[in-house]
């Protein structure tokens, strides 16, 4: 909210300090801090620690997410007197959750820890699960054509091969890190932020989502003994932080 207000009050609607008018530039900003925060709350969750958990926080992600949007929508139609799909595209755009608000509350917080495994799992995999209920949405309403069926396949096209693509990429890097052991700290970090760049550019060009592969890569990585794993999280936490801050403060630009 802090760098939100910000943003809003340099920006030209304040004291007309940063004038910010590009939709893609904001696009392009929220995209790479969405992947920045997604791997490291992957990262410092990581696979060994989620898998008891792995089934209901994915249910909840899925589930839950879509329940939320299509609760809001219908308010949103009743409220607002939007039509039925646009009252959609609002619910869904609301459906998910602050990934990186919920990974950094959940660690200073004293909960029953497989409750808080949940909950971490179910805030990484609810951003994918939101951003293909939106596009799902505006293709509803940019084409008459569009129908359920059409909406459904896209959606598991996206989580399945997104997911695949993780496994994989993750795998591979959780190899190649743990051979890195040698090598300084600083190529290790360097190796692991490639990671998520890699994982989001190989899904997205294939039809996948690129930020579940970039979530699933990060719990893979994450559950390796890692030498540097130290560094690698304080690294990752770090600029996951000034993501957030840039994401925020952009937005506020924007409105």
């Amino acid at each position: 909210l802090l760098f939100l207000g910000v943003g809003m009050a340099v920006g030209s609607d304040g004291l007309n300090w940063i004038y910010l008018n590009d939709y893609k530039l904001a696009r392009l900003i929220g995209t790479v801090a969405l992947i920045v925060i997604l791997y490291e709350g992957g990262l410092q969750t990581g696979l060994r620690k989620l898998r008891p958990v792995l089934v209901p926080a994915i249910s909840l992600a899925v589930v839950g997410t879509a329940v939320t949007a299509l609760i809001a929508g219908l308010a949103a139609a009743w409220l607002l007197n939007f039509s039925i799909t646009e009252a959609l595209l609002l619910g869904a755009i609301l459906s998910p959750t602050d990934g990186a608000a919920v990974f950094a509350l959940l660690r200073g917080v004293s909960m029953h820890r497989r409750l808080v495994l949940v909950l971490e799992g179910e805030a990484g995999f609810n951003d994918p699960v939101a951003v293909a209920l939106v596009i799902v949405m505006v293709a509803v309403i940019g084409h008459g054509h569009y129908t359920v069926l059409h909406g459904v396949w896209f959606f598991v096209h996206e989580m399945a091969v997104g997911a695949v693509v993780g496994i994989g990429i993750g795998w591979l890097a959780r190899i190649g890190l743990t051979r890195m052991s040698p090598a300084p700290a600083g190529l290790t970090l360097v190796g692991s932020f490639a990671t998520a760049a890699l994982a989001y550019g190989a899904a997205g060009s294939i039809g996948g989502s690129g930020f579940l592969a970039v979530y699933v890569a990060a719990l893979m990585v994450g559950g390796a003994r890692l030498r540097h794993a130290g560094e690698l999280n304080a690294f990752h936490e770090g600029l996951a932080q000034v993501a957030e801050m840039a994401m925020f403060f952009t937005l506020g630009l924007l409105v």
